[in-house]
């Protein structure tokens, strides 16, 4: 016959088995997270790095044009000129 300590302790043995499978699946999926996480922090640093460089060239770009004269200098000193040449 089996007795209420019997039941007990095989839903307790179920139990344990199914705990045990269910943590087996985690840590695979938790492995799988970790080196998806991985690759996608790898990625990161590197559009970080060539994110850094893109806006170094955009400060030189913005240097460089800082030094160069505006349209409206440019009409300015070609309306001297031509008046120049003119005289």
């Amino acid at each position: 016959m089996i007795t209420k300590k019997d039941v007990k302790d095989i839903v307790l043995e179920a139990t344990d088995t199914i705990l045990e499978g269910v943590q087996t699946m985690f840590d695979e999926h938790n492995v799988t997270n970790n080196k998806s996480f991985a690759n996608v922090e790898s990625k990161i640093d590197t559009l970080s790095v060539r994110m850094d460089k893109v806006e170094d060239q955009l400060d030189g770009i913005k240097a460089d044009i800082s030094t160069a004269p505006t349209r409206e200098e440019v009409n300015r000193l070609k309306s001297r000129m031509d008046k120049f040449a003119l005289s």
